[in-house]
């Protein structure tokens, strides 16, 4: 098992400049983007507050800008074009709550025959709801008073919420569409440096954890050439995470979290290169 890395990929992609743009096929995109028009071609998935749109943000530029601001629960989809080498494709980002996704689920996934791929960003389980009193009664009512208990807790509900985009990813497929790649984005990994081993092998297809093996059961299904997954770290903010008065804390200094993401970002541009 190892990470997906620009070195790990440049043999597959071959020679790659990433510095040359096709000019007015990204001021086009930019232009639907802006309209919120056109079909997705790369949909970015996850839990609530996994990190999604920090990490859309962190890949569109906006995350560094002066003014940035931490984002709330996201509620609708959110549209970007976002530069991925060559070409600039159109980005949308899915609600991590069920409720607010529908009509995102239904543009990206059903029938869609532009979607490229899917980035599904995980945490390794440290998220926790934004809603105070929802914290709170996770805590009193159901006994999740420590990190590792509330953590535990997430990576079950993380297998139930892959389970729901790999249905989509499989009947995309089945209807010989452009879907080629899915790529776990496995972020906050500025929370546990030490334990990057242990997430690589609990979110690796060769991996045995049960996230591991539901990705295995989808590329048995629908044939490893013709959907390729990837597993990368990303670190789309450093911030310590905190949970009824413990603290892990972030352990990525910013220059180090520049270079996750240009990993990143160079990661995403090569797997767009090589499944073209």
């Amino acid at each position: 098992m190892e990470w997906t890395t620009p070195v790990s990929l440049t043999v597959r992609a071959g020679k790659f400049a990433f510095d040359n743009r096709h000019t007015i096929q990204r001021y086009w995109t930019l232009a639907k983007a802006y309209l919120d028009a056109g079909s997705t071609q790369v949909v970015i998935t996850g839990m609530p507050g996994a990190g999604k749109s920090l990490l859309n943000a962190q890949m569109h530029g906006r995350a560094r800008d002066l003014y940035f601001e931490e984002p709330g629960e996201s509620t609708k989809v959110e549209t970007d074009a976002v530069t991925l080498g060559e070409w600039t494709k159109l980005v949308r980002v899915l609600p991590g709550q069920s409720g607010y996704r529908t009509h995102g689920e239904i543009e990206a996934f059903q029938g869609n025959g532009k979607l490229e791929g899917v980035i599904h960003v995980v945490d390794f389980g440290y998220s926790s709801p934004r809603d105070p009193v929802v914290a709170e009664t996770l805590v009193t009512n159901d006994g999740l008073d420590t990190i590792e208990k509330l953590r535990a807790r997430n990576l079950s509900l993380e297998i139930d919420t892959l389970k729901l985009e790999l249905a989509n990813v499989r009947k995309l497929v089945a209807q010989h569409s452009s879907l080629k790649w899915l790529l776990i984005a496995v972020n906050k990994i500025d929370l546990y440096p030490n334990q990057m081993s242990a997430a690589l092998a609990h979110y690796h297809p060769d991996g045995n954890s049960a996230f591991g093996e539901a990705l295995r059961v989808l590329q048995r299904d629908v044939g490893k050439d013709n959907l390729g997954i990837y597993i990368a770290g990303s670190c789309a903010y450093e911030a310590d995470f905190r949970w009824n008065g413990s603290v892990a804390q972030s352990a990525l200094p910013r220059k180090k979290q520049d270079l996750v993401l240009r990993d990143f970002m160079k990661s995403v541009a090569m797997i767009t290169r090589i499944h073209e």
